[in-house]
């Protein structure tokens, strides 16, 4: 990435990937706690369709194994447990099945992380650990299940919100 842009709570970067396909990210400090919300778009500059798929990959740190994680769903406003795994919560959903948050917790360290995003930009979520780094938190959100043609000129856009909570939901 090349930085474009900066204020004391913001950055603009841009980024031209192998395809032609152009990334533009601005990041910014969007409330005195820290939360973060960030907004991309994948552009076609070219006067052809380019195929692509415009994802956000979030790695956090829970500090305490996935099997030791809760987690919730947003749908409709409302906060639902989401049923955990062997080894935690987890999975892929798509579509229809994509809410519209999701907040992680950790009993163990009394910490958690949210995130929100646009439910009319996102139609794949994976959610997961890391084998090698059992703390780590993986979060994807992807615009489509698979890349798609981006029509000359256009773009696909994703703004997504997350942020650290001391709480877990009620």
């Amino acid at each position: 990435f090349e930085v474009t842009g900066k204020t004391a709570s913001g950055v603009i970067l841009l980024a031209t990937v192998e395809s032609g396909l152009v990334l533009k990210r601005k990041i910014r400090i969007a409330s005195p706690a820290g939360d973060m919300v960030i907004s991309t778009r994948l552009a076609n500059p070219f006067e052809r369709p380019l195929h692509g798929c415009l994802r956000a990959h979030l790695e956090i740190d829970l500090g305490s194994p996935a099997r030791d994680w809760r987690a919730w769903f947003l749908r409709r406003g409302q906060w639902e447990p989401v049923t955990n795994g062997p080894h935690g919560p987890g999975g892929v959903w798509h579509e229809a099945d994509v809410p519209d948050g999701w907040f992680y917790w950790s009993d163990k360290t009394g910490r958690g992380v949210q995130q929100r995003w646009n439910r009319s930009e996102v139609g794949t979520i994976y959610l997961g650990g890391i084998g090698a780094e059992p703390t780590v938190l993986t979060l994807d959100l992807a615009h489509g299940r698979y890349d798609e043609p981006i029509s000359s000129r256009a773009a696909q856009t994703m703004t997504h919100s997350f942020g650290w909570r001391e709480k877990a939901p009620a």
